[in-house]
């Protein structure tokens, strides 16, 4: 989560603003450039690479999370609740 959420490129949060933008147009995925998360995480990637099945699931739980605590809101008939990500 601290990725999703603290990565930046430019002075941008690029993966905060790829999901909310996503989220608002029903798209229910993160597209993730791995070059970011090497700069983010080195460890991170290797144990990625030598678990993807293990840590796709972790990144997906993480994304769904954000999504529920920052962007859902339930006023909002556009978003779903729980969607799979």
């Amino acid at each position: 989560m601290h990725f999703i959420r603290e990565c930046q490129v430019r002075n941008s949060y690029i993966y905060r603003e790829q999901l909310k933008n996503n989220a608002q147009r029903g798209n229910y995925f993160l597209k993730v450039d791995m070059e970011h998360l090497v700069a983010f995480d080195d460890p991170l990637v290797t144990q990625f690479r030598n678990n993807p099945n293990d840590y796709i699931k972790v990144f997906e739980s993480a994304v769904q999370t954000i999504y529920q605590n920052d962007f859902y809101d339930e006023t909002d008939p556009d978003l779903e609740p729980a969607p799979r990500f």
